[in-house]
């Protein structure tokens, strides 16, 4: 799937992730408090998080998967 797909189902399920085939770092949504959108997040397997800025390849890919 691609990442738009991947955006739309962490939107409307903020309990999963998404993940890159082959990579260890996965991406979540965090609904901000207010209930009025969210961000989000790259986590590594070590528990650092910071802001996704999706790479070019990021974009382009369609290897993306979604899991809980």
């Amino acid at each position: 799937m691609d990442i738009n797909y991947v955006y739309n189902t962490l939107e409307n399920n903020p309990e999963m992730i998404g993940q890159r085939e082959g990579s260890a770092d996965f991406v979540t949504y965090e609904p901000d408090e207010s209930e009025e959108g969210g961000v989000f997040v790259v986590n590594d397997m070590k528990g650092g998080m910071a802001p996704f800025e999706p790479s070019l390849d990021d974009l382009l890919a369609d290897n993306w998967v979604c899991h809980a």
